[in-house]
């Protein structure tokens, strides 16, 4: 059945209660949470949350993830933080440390005590305690096994303790271990999508001297040059945080 949603949903968790959290992203900045009803297909919506600590207003909410008490941890992009909330929608405290900034996923790996965060700016996986306290970063930015080309996007934690991470820019997925330890990657090689593809196309030009069609590909963060019959002649740039 289909939930409507007022604002833009982009990530979203289930508590071990079964219940539903959704924050909205870049609409609202609000955290909902729904009790969901498989057999009437519904939900009701039992939460609003609308700001972290008292007098703080929410800006961009993008991961979220519960522990196996039934808190929750939402990454805002705007603050630099983790909020942190209780079962009943209580503000428990928000997670700072050195934090860069275009924050992705949440993961939470009761086992060892740990909050995930990915740091796409900083390009790593920063790992806290279950009180907020920093303890280290998984990884960052760059091309080699291990790194990130732009961040990782969502991750999250296995039965066996390992970090995964999905890195958006390379096209394929991290294995770490707890400690960071790069294991492998996913699909090996890496899949890349059509190079003559287009992600967002936002620039269009056509070569005055030889016909050529030029195209900016937006969220490819490249230039594509096309053959005036389309044929893909030549590509400048690549995806990637600098």
């Amino acid at each position: 059945f289909g939930l409507d949603l007022p604002g833009a949903t982009t990530w979203l968790t289930v508590d071990k209660f079964g219940n539903l959290w959704v924050p909205e992203g870049f609409s609202g900045s609000v955290v909902r949470k729904f009790t969901v009803d498989d057999a009437t297909k519904s939900a009701t919506q039992q939460l609003l949350i609308t700001q972290g600590a008292p007098g703080t207003t929410l800006k961009v909410l993008t991961g979220a993830a519960t522990d196996a008490n039934g808190n929750v941890y939402v990454s805002d992009v705007g603050n630099k933080v983790i909020h942190s909330w209780a079962p009943d929608g209580t503000f428990r405290f928000d997670i700072s440390g050195p934090i860069r900034g275009d924050l992705r996923g949440v993961a939470v790996d009761d086992a060892l005590g740990r909050v995930y965060l990915s740091d796409a700016v900083a390009g790593g996986i920063r790992a806290f305690d279950m009180s907020g306290n920093y303890l280290f970063m998984i990884s960052g930015l760059g091309l080699a096994d291990g790194e990130f080309t732009d961040g990782a996007r969502q991750i999250a934690v296995t039965p066996d303790n390992h970090v995964w991470g999905a890195d958006y820019g390379s096209f394929r997925v991290q294995e770490f271990l707890p400690d960071g330890t790069y294991v492998r990657h996913f699909p090996d090689p890496a899949m890349r999508p059509d190079p003559a593809g287009i992600s967002q196309a936002r620039g269009l030009d056509v070569d005055p001297v030889t016909g050529d069609v030029l195209t900016v590909d937006a969220f490819g963060q490249r230039v594509n040059r096309y053959s005036s019959r389309g044929q893909l002649i030549d590509q400048f740039g690549r995806r990637g945080s600098s």
